[in-house]
């Protein structure tokens, strides 16, 4: 069969066009990754294991993480997150992984951690009764790199997305994931931003590695976000050969996952991938701040050193809500992108599917104006 590679130009030049003019018709939604798109994962599990018994916490462990509040419920931000304002557009209904797991297989009562039957050391846990096959599950960790575990001191509790996926595999066992689920991956930068030495290749390998194995278990239809630009985060040093070294690994990092891509959707029969292109989306937005409200969009509303949090009004005018997140206001806007890539690249085909999307949204000579939400809680 023929397959073409919709090739489109940049979507801040869109309009957003209604669900009933491009109908997307999606059953559930998996999403792996990052802090950017958890829905509290990494609370959930440090607040399990901070309800344990204190001989059993690991010495040096962090209460629950984010502190919330001033933290969203869990989130890295001060609201929600771009893949539950993306799925509420959709009509599904996203559940953090961490709120189906139970401690064992079998087992009625839910609990988002474990321990290893071979080391006895907590691990969180990769039990859901089959839950992933009928529910949305966000399986995304703060912390997670594109391998198999994170970064930090408690790095190797953290699921990486190789991890993740794993899990959902693994839970699936003999059914597999429906050709109209949506597969969304937004990963690597914590690889980028922890590791001067990284080499942008290996994050792309593992890109291709998940979404083969995801292909392979019946996803269809993906949704897979680049790096945005990291050397604009206040919490990036003020170090020229740092900052310099990070751009080039960003820039060789979506060169090649674009690349990576594109092989992909030519290789893998009846797959459509939509490519979200973050890094030139978010620096339109930054080049442009007051179209979109924005009054600060280089410092943190969030200052995590001094304990001090910019007015609620200023929330919705700040574009970084901590040293390394994105405000709610900021996550609406990726939703609303997103959801316009979708628009232009799932349309309705008859089966099996010729159109594979790659690239962003199609222009139509309108500049992006999203409608916001009340997100601040």
């Amino acid at each position: 069969m023929t397959k073409h590679f919709l090739i489109a130009s940049l979507a801040f030049s869109s309009v957003i066009m209604p669900l009933d003019a491009l109908a997307l018709n999606f059953n559930k939604t998996y999403v792996f990754g990052s802090s950017n798109s958890s829905m509290g994962n990494v609370f959930n599990v440090t607040t399990a294991i901070n309800n344990l018994d204190p001989t059993l916490i690991p010495p040096g462990f962090p209460g629950p993480t984010p502190a919330s509040p001033p933290y969203f419920q869990g989130r890295f931000s001060n609201g929600p997150v771009w893949v539950e304002y993306l799925t509420e557009d959709l009509g599904i209904d996203l559940k953090a992984s961490t709120t189906l797991s139970v401690p064992f297989p079998g087992a009625t009562i839910p609990s988002p951690i474990t321990q290893d039957p071979n080391t006895g050391q907590l691990i969180v846990s990769p039990f859901y009764n089959g839950a992933t096959a009928t529910n949305s599950v966000n399986f995304a960790f703060g912390g997670a790199t594109s391998g198999a575990t994170g970064v930090g001191d408690f790095g190797p509790l953290i699921p990486g997305v190789q991890t993740q996926v794993s899990h959902l595999i693994n839970d699936l066992g003999t059914n597999s994931i429906d050709k109209k689920d949506l597969i969304i991956l937004f990963a690597g930068t914590n690889d980028l931003r922890s590791n001067p030495d990284v080499d942008p290749e290996a994050i792309v390998s593992n890109f291709e590695g998940v979404i083969t194995e995801l292909y392979n278990k019946g996803g269809r239809r993906f949704l897979v976000a680049n790096s945005p630009d990291l050397s604009q985060e206040p919490g990036i040093p003020d170090n020229e050969a740092f900052v310099n070294n990070l751009v080039a690994n960003i820039n060789q990092f979506n060169s090649s996952l674009d690349s990576s891509l594109k092989g992909l959707a030519q290789s893998l029969n009846q797959i459509n991938i939509t490519s979200l292109d973050l890094y030139g989306f978010l620096n339109e937005v930054r080049d442009n701040p007051e179209e979109f409200g924005y009054t600060n969009i280089d410092q943190a509303c969030f200052d995590e050193v001094n304990l001090t949090i910019c007015s609620l009004q200023q929330q919705n005018e700040y574009f970084y809500w901590d040293n390394l997140h994105w405000t709610s206001k900021t996550h609406e806007l990726i939703g609303e992108f997103a959801l316009q890539n979708l628009q232009q690249t799932h349309e309705p085909v008859p089966e099996p599917l010729t159109i594979l999307g790659a690239g962003t949204a199609v222009a139509f000579g309108t500049k992006f104006k999203p409608t916001f939400r009340t997100f601040i809680k």
